[in-house]
């Protein structure tokens, strides 16, 4: 019984910062598209035109060229 309730209470927790971080992710995500820094991320790498935020499972890739700006929200695994 013990042991049940526990796998419960991870599961729940698991969920819950999977939740906070979709969270999290979008609000960034949206201040991107506005031409700002987002407030929270774990890694920034830059290749020549494209910056990626790394956010736990998401990542936001922007993309900038002389006149367009290519912003997009994908899981960590894609690419």
């Amino acid at each position: 019984m013990k042991k049940n309730k526990m796998g419960k209470i991870i599961l729940w927790i698991i969920v819950g910062l999977v939740f906070v971080n979709t969270i999290i992710s979008y609000a960034s995500y949206k201040m991107v598209i506005n031409g700002k820094k987002p407030v929270f991320y774990f890694k920034k790498e830059k290749s020549k035109n494209e910056v990626t935020y790394l956010e736990g499972i998401y990542k936001i890739i922007k993309t900038e060229n002389d006149d367009t700006r290519f912003v997009s929200l994908k899981l960590f695994f894609l690419k």
